[in-house]
């Protein structure tokens, strides 16, 4: 069975770690993870650990070089990493703001925080007291290109011509939502139910949680403990209770319940 899972929790979590368990627990299968943050190779620092089948690859520099980079190297992983092999991806938020951040910087010659900054002064110059970007500030056709850009990288990974498994992970955040005469009203309507029960979603586009197979959530690392929140492929759902994780890889943890 191939494996497509994406975990998510809060900053400090162990998200990052898991991927290093996920090497550490599998001698046998090759692991790359693709990082944008820097946040693997100092924790391999910190532990002191030899993991000689994990690949922490760094992708770094301004979205102007940084993406090409991710979307080459994306491609050659699709060819080196086969089956039992695992491709992570550390934080899809981070992903996704690289590609919106390469069109601005392509585009309009300014960094993606600089270019909010000025649309959002612009309209608030035009329409005092109103506060809307529609879009994100971005144009229709940027977007298009940004939708075609992702496309090439962590959801083709997770599409059926890749061979290995795939781990995304995924910082959670608020759904977003309100009360309205007594019944809660949710920023993004077309909300799976699961998120809306927990009051969390994974950041990063939103597509993500239809291309994946299942859902895990993980804690802190002081408790030790993660959950499947379920997603099947074909609309099913596995859930099952929090999970000791102690000296074992998510990931296995989670191929041990579900063999169960």
């Amino acid at each position: 069975m191939r494996y497509r899972i994406l975990l998510m929790g809060a900053p400090g979590s162990g998200k990052s770690q898991a991927i290093i368990d996920l090497a550490r627990y599998n001698p046998d299968s090759k692991v790359v993870a693709f990082d944008y943050q820097d946040g693997i190779r100092p924790l391999l620092a910190d532990l002191g650990d030899e993991v000689p089948n994990l690949d922490p690859h760094l992708i770094h520099g301004e979205p102007l070089e940084a993406w090409p980079q991710f979307k080459v190297e994306c491609k050659q992983a699709r060819v080196d990493y086969g089956e039992g092999d695992w491709i992570c991806f550390d934080g899809s938020g981070l992903w996704w703001d690289l590609v919106k951040g390469w069109q601005v910087q392509r585009k309009y010659g300014v960094d993606l925080a600089d270019f909010l900054a000025d649309k959002a002064a612009a309209a608030q110059a035009a329409k005092p007291g109103k506060k809307a970007l529609g879009f994100g500030g971005l144009e229709t056709e940027d977007w298009e290109v940004i939708r075609a850009q992702y496309y090439t990288t962590i959801p083709q990974t997770l599409g059926a011509g890749c061979q290995a498994n795939v781990l995304v992970t995924a910082l959670a955040k608020d759904v977003g939502s309100w009360q309205k005469d007594g019944e809660t009203v949710y920023l993004e309507p077309s909300l799976p139910p699961m998120y809306k029960r927990l009051g969390i979603k994974p950041e990063g586009e939103k597509g993500l949680t239809s291309q994946v197979d299942y859902v895990l959530q993980v804690e802190h690392p002081s408790e030790a403990k993660w959950k499947l929140r379920g997603l099947g492929k074909r609309g099913s759902r596995a859930e099952f209770a929090w999970k000791d994780i102690t000296a074992q890889s998510v990931v296995d943890v989670f191929k041990e319940v579900m063999d169960g």
